[in-house]
């Protein structure tokens, strides 16, 4: 098992850091060509379509998974009828996309606004889920390679494009959009194929109303839940829109995200390859062992998260070829600890969606995002850019912990997870790494041999420093 999740997680994070080590590589010849203005414009259409992206499955990836578990026999049957659903659910939603698009375009971007919108509908409106669908599949199967071959080709064609459209046209921040056009529509032909073709997945637009109602029943409670994600990662950029912040200094922070979110796919890399574990674990009443699973994510992530933000300062000067930019690793080091709370969330989220209690978990990620947003509405005008990564890490610490105290959560585990504990060794090597951020390289190579030593005393031991207290119920 432990060799499943290990090459899984692999499969899923080197995948995506194939092209993103490649990106970082090109970062010294683009950021020549480029602005904080350009990022800036890029972060915060970005963070304007994230607004509404949760709508466009409507929480349906819920059933996709409990057919697939609770109904090995038939959840291809449900999956087409959900398919056609969206298909033209998405028709719907990609015109409310466009218009809403239209409407908030930051002023900067107002000549281009018509060819944006139309750079981001178009694929929605003609292939709808077939990505998600697709990815939802394989990840399902552990499969893990037919989505990491996709991620590793895709990604480097948006990196080459993005040199051709930034670098030899100069194109600015006008190269991603269409560079993530091409990306997006090539990676949904190919998943468009796999599901029609091979596994006779095709959408059924005939579908039966009471599978959708009693579908969108369950899902749609879980829509706050997933809109939440949004107002974690990307709502603080709408915010510094509409309160009239420098698009410079959103492009500063846009950059600083960056670097975070490389962290983030490697934790939903993790997230991704031990979900369909800890549900089999569910399925055989193995949750003690399920929640030593947590324990090891939990470990691996901190130590990871900790050596990456030691050493994000040489990184930014060694890939950022813009002083104002490369100056911007503080607000990196907040964000990127912030990620290690996510296997807290994992800890509780699978199990209760497992057993079919999702009721509660929308209002507490719900909440955790609208503690980000009134935070950053009350401070970030006093403090700058850098409160809103505080905002964030702090919203990941009530995500991370509120879950456990949920009376659904206590019916269905028998096994203490430790969360306040969990939380506060998170919390503690966060201020420990932002304060000896600027020492020097020789010792951070001494404390990086240290975190990856006992890391792997950790693993060898399997893992007794971690599971001698928690053992007991």
């Amino acid at each position: 098992m432990f060799r499943k999740i290990l090459k899984n997680t692999l499969i899923y994070s080197i995948a995506p850091y194939i092209p993103s080590f490649a990106n970082l590589l090109i970062l010294p010849l683009i950021t020549k060509e480029l602005t904080e203005v350009d990022y800036g414009i890029s972060g915060t259409i970005i963070a304007y379509t994230s607004a509404l992206s949760a709508l466009s499955v409507l929480g349906l990836s819920v059933i996709l998974n409990n057919s697939f578990f609770h109904n090995p026999n038939r959840y291809k049957y449900i999956w087409r009828q959900i398919y056609g659903f969206l298909i033209l659910w998405n028709l719907v939603y990609s015109i409310i996309l466009g218009v809403f698009l239209f409407i908030f375009m930051p002023e900067a971007a107002i000549e281009n606004r018509m060819l944006i919108v139309l750079l981001n509908t178009l694929p929605i409106a003609f292939f709808g889920p077939t990505n998600f669908i697709g990815t939802t599949y394989y990840t399902l199967k552990q499969n893990a390679l037919p989505i990491g071959i996709r991620t590793a080709i895709f990604g480097l064609l948006a990196v080459l494009l993005n040199l051709v459209f930034i670098l030899k046209f100069k194109l600015g921040y006008m190269g991603w959009f269409y560079t993530n056009f091409i990306v997006g529509v090539l990676t949904n032909v190919s998943y468009w194929y796999v599901l029609n073709r091979k596994l006779d997945v095709t959408p059924i637009y005939r579908f039966k109303f009471k599978t959708i109602k009693n579908s969108l029943t369950i899902s749609l409670p879980l829509l706050p839940h997933q809109y939440s994600y949004y107002l974690l990662s990307g709502s603080e950029r709408l915010v510094m829109d509409q309160l009239k912040i420098n698009t410079g200094k959103i492009g500063e922070f846009n950059i600083a995200s960056t670097f975070s979110n490389y962290v983030a796919n490697f934790a939903q890399a993790g997230s991704t390859a031990i979900g369909p574990v800890l549900m089999n674990l569910y399925k055989e009443n193995k949750y003690k062992k399920a929640r030593d699973v947590v324990f090891l994510y939990l470990t691996g992530l901190l130590v990871f998260n900790f050596i990456i933000s030691l050493w994000i300062k040489e990184i930014f000067y060694l890939l950022i070829n813009n002083e104002t930019l490369r100056n911007t690793y503080d607000i990196a080091i907040i964000l990127i600890m912030s990620v290690s709370f996510t296997p807290l969330f994992v800890g509780y989220f699978n199990l209760l969606t497992y057993n079919q209690k999702t009721k509660n978990i929308w209002r507490i990620t719900f909440i955790a995002g609208l503690i980000c947003i009134i935070l950053n509405l009350i401070f970030l005008q006093y403090y700058g850019v850098i409160f809103s990564a505080i905002a964030i890490y702090i919203s990941n610490i009530y995500r991370g912990l509120s879950g456990y105290y949920l009376k659904s959560f206590k019916s269905v585990s028998d096994f203490k997870y430790y969360p306040e504990l969990w939380i506060l060794l998170i919390i503690v090597s966060s201020i420990i790494v932002f304060y000896i951020k600027d020492i020097d390289v020789i010792m951070k190579v001494c404390l990086t041999i240290i975190a990856l030593v006992v890391s792997l005393l950790i693993v060898l031991f399997k893992h007794k420093l971690i599971f001698k207290f928690a053992n007991r119920k």
